[in-house]
């Protein structure tokens, strides 16, 4: 039976993250769609390249700016709630990081952080296009640029989602102190769904079916890794402020334990799975939704009014 002190999650857990692990590597191993264009990866219908990369070189830097100023804030709380009441062996922590192990801890920073690299490459794709350098741009640079797209348009909305109706929440309910309404965590939970909805509207790069795989792929390398590293976030909690519980595993995110009762277990993968795949679907249909409305001859300022409307629906910005 699963305990407090158990620090490797259930052979059959392990078996189904192989599992998903596994076929979405092959998915996109065996994708064949048509890598896109210099003209689709870095251009607009609504703005002209350099304004394109001037806008995503600035979304890049401050990507970059708040990645740099993360790792160096002073020590700051991981607050780690479990569901007691479904069957969980751990009692609440904090756990304080900083530096290189906050960064690496949160699927939020993942995601943030992969959302600049799309930046920064989509930036270089727009320069390129105004400069009329067809030819530069190597095929593999058009096509990490459009993965990366697709991956951080769904695993950034789930980011939000998920902060903002499940996590924030579990926090007020449990009456725990949190920061996640101060300004750093407002930009990396809300900022990006605008940024995101940015790229929908006024960019054209597609978001496929044939990829959808890329976020399942980023979702269970994150998974994989937080369970690796769950008895080092234990190590830090019994060597940080205040009393240790005495946890043997520590987890960012209540959904993540492994001394849940199995089924529980299966079931949030499984639900993980499918909120992946959600969002990504999600964009997807957005993204088509934009593109017809644009040929309907819909203004941009009007769909530009909805889209905007939508992703403040979707934030959360004080208890």
């Amino acid at each position: 039976m699963a305990n407090q002190k158990q620090t490797v999650p259930p052979l059959a857990t392990i078996a189904l993250g192989v599992v998903m692990a596994v076929v979405s590597g092959a998915m996109l191993a065996l994708d064949r769609t048509p890598i896109v264009t210099l003209e689709q990866a870095g251009g607009s219908e609504a703005v002209g390249p350099a304004c394109l990369c001037a806008l995503r070189g600035l979304f890049a830097l401050g990507h970059a700016f708040m990645i740099v100023q993360t790792a160096l804030l002073p020590a700051m709380p991981l607050i780690a709630v479990y569901k007691r009441e479904l069957g969980s062996h751990l009692q609440t922590e904090t756990i304080w990081l900083r530096g290189l192990p906050r960064l690496c801890s949160f699927f939020t920073i993942w995601c943030f952080a992969a959302q600049g690299a799309f930046f920064a490459l989509g930036a270089a794709c727009s320069a390129a296009l105004a400069l009329g350098a067809e030819g530069v741009v190597p095929a593999r640079v058009l096509y990490i640029t459009h993965l990366l797209f697709e991956m951080t348009a769904g695993c950034g909305l789930v980011v939000t989602v998920v902060v903002s109706f499940v996590i924030w929440p579990e926090l007020l309910r449990f009456g725990v102190q949190h920061d996640l309404d101060e300004p750093q965590n407002l930009v990396m939970h809300n900022w990006n769904v605008l940024e995101i909805l940015t790229e929908l509207l006024i960019g054209q790069l597609p978001i496929t079916v044939a990829h959808a795989a890329v976020g399942i792929a980023w979702g269970t390398a994150f998974i994989a890794f937080s369970w690796l590293r769950a008895p080092a976030l234990a190590r830090l909690a019994r060597e940080g402020k205040g009393r240790s519980a005495g946890n043997g595993v520590n987890f960012p995110y209540f959904f993540l334990d492994i001394t849940l009762p199995r089924a529980t277990q299966y079931a949030f993968l499984l639900g993980l799975l499918a909120v992946l795949l959600t969002f990504y679907f999600g964009a997807m249909a957005l993204r088509e939704l934009l593109l017809v409305s644009a040929r309907c001859g819909v203004p941009l300022l009007a769909r530009a009014a909805a889209t905007y409307a939508v992703g403040y629906m979707l934030t959360k910005w004080r208890d």
